[in-house]
């Protein structure tokens, strides 16, 4: 069974920006900011730096040298394995 997740009651619709949005099972459902509310999703790693900080601030292992062998073990990149990407990991990632 398919089911919206958050509906706004029928008095708050009035003044939203709405946009009807079919789900997978055929129902359309209008969510607040527009049809991208539902579907999105975001892949960041963060700043080599910022991990690099992390260590020299106490982290042990947490500099990006060794974390990157888990990004790229956790990922298969669309363009491709390299120094950077995976290429056999359960995440699919696309630019």
């Amino acid at each position: 069974m398919c089911r919206p997740l958050v509906c706004l009651p029928p008095e708050l619709r009035c003044v939203a920006p709405w946009c009807v949005c079919p789900l997978s099972c055929g129902v359309s459902l209008q969510v607040w900011g527009g049809c991208s509310s539902h579907n999105g999703m975001t892949y960041v790693r963060g700043h080599p730096l910022d991990y690099d900080r992390w260590a020299a601030e106490g982290a042990t292992g947490w500099d990006y040298a060794h974390v990157l062998p888990y990004f790229r073990k956790s990922q298969t990149h669309e363009l491709g394995e390299d120094q950077y990407r995976g290429g056999e990991g359960p995440t699919y990632v696309s630019r």
